[in-house]
């Protein structure tokens, strides 16, 4: 259903040409995503949201908002990213963003699975001595969850078995926008249509499911 999602944006995604043919190209594709792009979608959220909450809320807050919200596409034959940062410059600031990939399939090292450097977020991230640390892979069985800090080192492994699908979001503090962000997320569901902020609330993400991403939710409207 996702490469449904692409083929619809034929201008913007099929840049690389390998539309559809996810296990025969070399390229990642990131896909900002309303809830009526997929029709299981809401139900999916609903879940996540749901299942995730509690645990959102006790890191940016129930007023935290969602900064990103999209589907995650790599084709088998991706290479490897380079370990990186989401973001930095904010290690001091008091304010974070945290990524959630849902895995949509079994992912396991052969798919590419995330790689992370653990504790690399505490002193630095990428600017950090990460250097020569464990790097540990993610591997997820579907319907999982990685969550982590934005300032965590990671990248994607190299791709050796098949098309891999994944859910991403992103929550921050409230009008805490981090410098130099890295997500993506549909124009409709940012605040004031400014990227960086989300009009969604970490307690809303189970209405704005069931309702279907329609109504005006909380007060960052």
């Amino acid at each position: 259903q996702l490469v449904d999602v692409l083929q619809a944006h034929p201008g913007f995604y099929g840049r690389n040409g390998c539309i559809g043919l996810l296990d025969a190209c070399r390229y990642r594709y990131d896909v900002p995503l309303t809830l009526d792009a997929i029709p299981l979608l809401p139900k999916v959220m609903a879940a996540v949201g749901e299942a995730l909450e509690p645990l959102l809320t006790a890191l940016v807050g129930a007023d935290g908002e969602l900064v990103e919200f999209s589907g995650m596409l790599t084709c088998n034959g991706s290479p490897a990213q380079e370990l990186h940062s989401d973001t930095f410059e904010l290690h001091d600031s008091g304010r974070r963003l945290y990524s959630i990939f849902v895995a949509l399939q079994d992912v396991d090292g052969r798919y590419g699975a995330t790689q992370t450097v653990a504790g690399s977020h505490i002193n630095g991230g990428i600017s950090g001595d990460w250097e020569g640390r464990d790097v540990t892979a993610a591997a997820l069985p579907c319907g999982a969850a990685l969550i982590y800090d934005s300032r965590l080192v990671h990248g994607a492994g190299v791709n050796q078995r098949g098309g891999r699908a994944m859910l991403i979001l992103s929550v921050q503090h409230a009008g805490g926008a981090p410098l130099r962000p890295a997500y993506v997320l549909h124009r409709s569901l940012r605040r004031d249509g400014v990227m960086g902020t989300g009009r969604v609330q970490v307690r809303e993400l189970v209405t704005w499911a069931v309702r279907g991403g329609g109504g005006t939710m909380g007060s960052t409207h």
